[in-house]
């Protein structure tokens, strides 16, 4: 590392061009550039954009412009010659070339002169490991040295002295972690006069934590890394999840492949875990749009071709993105190779529009490392006053007024004396308001007379929502996939009204995750979903409610997460419903409240609705007759006798809940505490990564008019492939970003190990051996020491 500094200094000095012109210029470093720079725009591998059918690229295309017995009877030497301006190339009236300089002049008529061989360019080339140089007097030295002292001496310059240890230290730290040393740190380092006392400051600095942070730093460079998501608003969300997970790998000296295959494809590793997941967020942190009057699909391709044009620059050094448009002027890329690549990428699930509320969908959860400790407090927390509540039952149980209270009831007449207990209820009385619901009857929202469409048992109190008011629970009910469940209700809609009436959900950029009941078109259903809509359940009704009419909606489900396990009845009669979705085989739970009047998404509700209920059971048909009626006054139409301890408890709350204001004040503590508890359970926050449509769902890919999103060659279907002038996919690659992972990985490939030594290098001494680390290609520099450089590819591949 320290020679490696003390070359860099004397870079300038050993590529001067020389006075002079060899008899055979070497056609990768000195003929190949000019012939890019100059001539590939017209007479280059882009076959839409080249002139007179001249192709100069290849030495079966440039042919008849080298014929002739000798280099100046050759139209090639003659054209860059003549002094005629009509005839002489480049033509003096293109601004996007330079004219041929007189050393250029001469290096093409040298290379013409000796048999104008073409050879393939270096970067295509598998590298090879040539023998390490003797030196005399470093026996001993790295390659690295040897391979530096041997270009050194080639030239005729003297090796820089060497650095002092204080010198050396400061350098090495800064190089490894980011940070100077401190001055115990010099000071231990000055004063250990063991042979290895280097080297144990090394593997001191390769065991911090800040090595990961440091090696992280030009990573997430190359990911385009950012909280924010760039256009219009520049809304906020978080990717730091992604950018720890990366400091850990470089922490574990995780292998460069496996490190290539999960930040490019880890979410289609089989069985991934949660850190191969997180890992292919690699590809989601471009820049993403939010602004209400963009085309989606526009967007969506904009982010796939991001995606083309950071892989290939990250891992292959390739300006690949040229052949979005036409094909490569420079480089052996076509435009159809182009969108074979590009087919890699187009089947992810993430949509052009996206959110400025956070975090858009697929994600993956990051959780709070102190969650456990978090947890448990909340949980005790809650349970004092879980056990308050049940206290204040008990002591409530014998005492005169609430005796006196029961003995003050009367029971409407043909109420049943049914015992089934409800896990939620909204009884919408004026007394019972104290439920956990925020802004109450807000102006927006009023009381109504309730339901009384049966005079022999009329309704109480109930609620008119006008359909864009949201009422949110501090907890509530979770259905679960694999869990019976009821949903009962009183409602009222007008004609066009209804909507989403109770819902559990997230937003869209989380996949709707959850569920909600209400009506759509006025017939009654609902959504239970993980994912939509490749795993989600969504039934309703095929007849919808009538309006203005009163009506006892009840939904059940028998836990198996199946359509035939559900069933919609509607005034005690079920329903023929039509199935919109059947794909759910995963958990709905959802971090999100219970709302009533809609989703945050819209939907809201508009109509009237009273004694809202929901059960832990699935109930029988001869059940859901009964749900028409109160719970507590279904347990008043038991005889006193006959009463469990249960529903003696139940009414005692329901007195309490009506009754005892202290009662109400503590329920919405306990409800707070529930909130609080919920909120630490989730993750601190979250990462979007990349996840693939489902087969079924797959999009086909075309070549691009122009590169246009809205104008796809439908005669020039493409499929998932590679540039055939690199070496061929592995076999049975799947034709997935995993497959395309595989192949930049292959031991074989020429780019790979190449481009990412050539990136440690830059990171260290601050030029590369390829000085434009971003382009291998015809464009980009030659390597200053080709030789080192493929002898670092080959070690690295090897370790």
């Amino acid at each position: 590392m320290r020679q490696l500094r003390w070359f860099l200094t004397l870079v300038p000095l050993s590529v001067a061009v020389p006075p002079a012109v060899a008899a055979a210029p070497d056609f990768n470093r000195e003929v190949r550039p000019i012939l890019a720079d100059k001539c590939y725009h017209c007479h280059g591998p882009d076959v839409e954009n080249r002139k007179a059918g001249l192709r100069l690229d290849t030495s079966s295309g440039a042919a008849r412009v080298l014929r002739g017995k000798s280099a100046k009877e050759t139209e090639l030497v003659r054209r860059i010659t003549t002094t005629d301006a009509e005839e002489r190339m480049p033509p003096a009236d293109t601004n996007f070339t330079k004219h041929l300089t007189p050393q250029e002049v001469a290096t093409l008529i040298a290379w013409v002169e000796a048999g104008a061989k073409y050879s393939k360019h270096w970067a295509y080339e598998p590298p090879t490991q040539a023998p390490v140089p003797m030196i005399p007097d470093l026996p001993q030295a790295s390659p690295i040295d040897r391979w530096i002292r041997d270009r050194l001496r080639k030239e005729g310059l003297p090796a820089n002295p060497r650095a002092d240890k204080a010198t050396l230290i400061r350098r090495v730290t800064l190089d490894l972690i980011g940070l100077p040393p401190t001055y115990q740190e010099v000071q231990a380092f000055l004063n250990d006069p063991s042979p290895n006392a280097y080297e144990k400051v090394v593997d001191r600095l390769l065991a911090s934590p800040r090595y990961g942070e440091r090696m992280a730093l030009f990573w997430m460079d190359l990911a385009r890394y950012g909280d924010s998501s760039v256009y219009h608003a520049d809304g906020p969300r978080d990717m730091w999840g992604w950018r720890d997970q990366v400091i850990r790998a470089f922490n574990a000296n995780m292998p460069y492949d496996q490190f290539t295959i999960e930040q490019l494809a880890g979410d289609l590793i089989p069985n991934a875990t949660f850190e191969q997941k997180v890992a292919s967020g690699f590809n989601r942190n471009h820049a993403t749009t939010d602004e209400g009057g963009v085309i989606p699909e526009e967007f969506r391709v904009d982010y796939v071709v991001d995606r083309v044009k950071t892989v290939s620059s990250t891992w292959l050094a390739m300006s690949m993105e040229c052949g979005q448009c036409h094909d490569h002027k420079y480089d052996p890329i076509s435009q159809r190779e182009y969108y074979q690549f590009y087919a890699y990428f187009n089947n992810t699930k993430d949509a052009g529009m996206q959110t400025r509320n956070g975090n858009a969908a697929p994600i993956v959860e990051i959780p709070d490392p102190e969650a456990a400790s978090k947890i448990e407090a909340a949980h005790k927390a809650r349970l004092e006053t879980v056990r308050e509540l049940a206290n204040l039952i008990q002591k409530t149980l014998p005492s005169k007024a609430f005796q006196d209270w029961l003995a003050q009831q009367k029971v409407p007449e043909g109420t049943p004396s049914w015992d089934r207990l409800p896990t939620f209820f909204l009884p919408f009385d004026e007394k019972e308001r104290a439920t956990g619901l925020t802004d109450w009857f807000g102006s927006a929202a009023v009381a109504v007379t309730g339901r009384t469409q049966d005079a022999k048992r009329p309704g109480g109190d109930g609620i008119q929502m006008p359909g864009n008011v949201l009422f949110q629970f501090a907890d509530g009910p979770q259905v679960l996939h694999n869990k019976p469940f009821t949903f009962s209700a009183w409602v009222k809609i007008p004609a066009n009204g209804g909507g989403y009436l109770l819902t559990r959900m997230e937003s869209p950029e989380r996949n709707y995750r959850g569920f909600d009941f209400g009506t759509d078109h006025g017939a009654p259903g609902f959504h239970l979903i993980h994912r939509w809509p490749d795993d989600a359940l969504k039934i309703y009704a095929k007849k919808p409610l009538k309006p203005d009419t009163w009506h006892h909606v009840v939904i059940t489900l028998d836990g198996t997460g199946k359509a035939a396990g559900a069933k919609i009845y509607v005034d005690g009669e079920l329903q023929e419903v039509v199935v919109h979705a059947d794909s759910l085989r995963s958990d709905s739970i959802a971090n999100a409240p219970l709302r009533l009047g809609g989703r945050t998404d819209g939907g809201g509700f508009n109509g009237q609705v009273d004694e809202l209920a929901c059960y832990d059971v699935a109930l029988a048909p001869h059940e859901v007759s009964l749900a028409r009626h109160h719970p507590a006054k279904r347990f008043l139409a038991i005889a006193p006798e006959k009463r469990s301890p249960r529903h003696a408890e139940l009414l005692a709350q329901h007195y309490l809940r009506t009754q005892n204001a202290n009662y109400q004040n503590r329920l919405k503590a306990l409800q707070q505490k529930w909130d609080a508890e919920r909120k630490v359970g989730r993750g601190m926050t979250s990462v979007m990564v990349m996840e693939d449509l489902p087969p079924n769902q797959m999009r086909k890919t075309y070549v691009l008019n122009r590169g246009q999103y809205d104008q796809p060659r439908l005669d020039q279907p493409v499929q998932p492939g590679v540039p055939a002038i690199l070496p061929p996919l592995p076999k049975d690659a799947p034709a997935n970003r995993l497959g395309l992972a595989q192949w930049i990985v292959r031991p074989d490939h020429p780019l790979t190990a190449r481009v990412a030594v050539n990136r440690f290098w830059q990171l260290f001494f601050g030029e590369g051996l390829v000085r434009t680390s971003e382009d291998f290609g015809l464009q980009g520099e030659a390597p200053s020491h080709p030789e080192l450089l493929d002898w670092l590819a080959v070690d690295f591949v090897k370790n």
